[in-house]
């Protein structure tokens, strides 16, 4: 079973490896596809061997490099047609997407890119689908994520770059939930990041989802309070099955019917 789990993993990456869990354990998840390493390197073609050569060798100029040597990249017409058949067979509803990187690299659980790599929302079918999954590869080798890996001694030749194609769906609101209160350090305490009409807000929850402070002004509503419970409550559940990892990172949507959606996982 673990060996499967590694190969999983070190073919989709964390996040897409994640997300199938959850899926395949009944979570709500919104539609997806992955696009896995092998695609990747089919996308680099004959500069693989010069990719591997950055990563074995890496320096301050690596991200610049290999950033370079991806933008050289194309998708041919034959890989792109296969993708659009695939992706017209397994998601014929979907409309738009949200496309994010799947980072795929040994011990990457163990660290946070909270904020590193890019995700492209509302894409289309099409090229400009293509051009925003380029957009994520490019963005794993930004001068931020490479300066992190750099400090971290992370540059591995085996790392590669799987993407999530992801229906979009109606949301209400976006929810970014952290296990651990990133600012306060405190495992008790859960910090729910999101929009609303006046800005961004951070509520602080405990485990059981009772708000102990927030920049909103004013009384919370009842369906605001209850919609914290929830979450508390689905993060915790997440959190208590990744044991002993701990300090989660959970992002959900409400959907207009008040369903939960989780997209993605860190």
């Amino acid at each position: 079973m673990r060996d499967t789990e590694a190969e999983s993993r070190r073919l989709l990456g964390n996040k897409a490896w994640n997300l199938l869990r959850r899926r395949a354990q009944g979570y709500s998840v919104p539609p997806f596809f992955i696009l896995d390493r092998n695609f990747f390197f089919r996308f680099l073609g004959d500069k693989q061997e010069r990719y591997a050569e950055l990563l074995r060798n890496p320096s301050e100029e690596t991200g610049e490099e290999i950033r370079a040597l991806l933008e050289s990249c194309a998708f041919g017409e034959e890989a792109a047609e296969k993708l659009r058949r695939e992706l017209q067979v397994a998601m014929p509803r979907a409309e738009r997407f949200a496309v994010r990187s799947s980072f795929i690299l040994e011990g990457e659980e163990r660290h946070s890119f909270d904020g590193l790599f890019q995700s492209v929302l509302e894409v289309p079918r099409g090229d400009e689908l293509l051009q925003a999954v380029k957009d994520c590869y490019l963005s794993c080798f930004s001068a931020r994520a490479t300066g992190y890996m750099l400090r971290y001694g992370l540059f591995d030749e085996d790392m590669a770059v799987a993407v999530i194609l992801q229906e979009m769906i109606a949301t209400v609101r976006n929810f970014v939930v952290y296990t651990t209160n990133p600012d306060s350090g405190d495992p008790e305490e859960l910090l729910v990041v999101y929009d609303d009409a006046v800005g961004q807000q951070r509520t602080v929850l405990s485990r059981t989802g009772e708000i102990r402070r927030s920049t909103v002004s004013g009384a919370p509503d009842e369906a605001d309070e209850v919609l914290f419970v929830r979450l508390a409550t689905l993060a915790g559940e997440l959190e208590r099955d990744d044991v002993p990892t701990t300090a989660r990172r959970f992002e959900f949507v409400e959907g207009k019917s008040g369903s939960l959606w989780l997209v993605q996982e860190s």
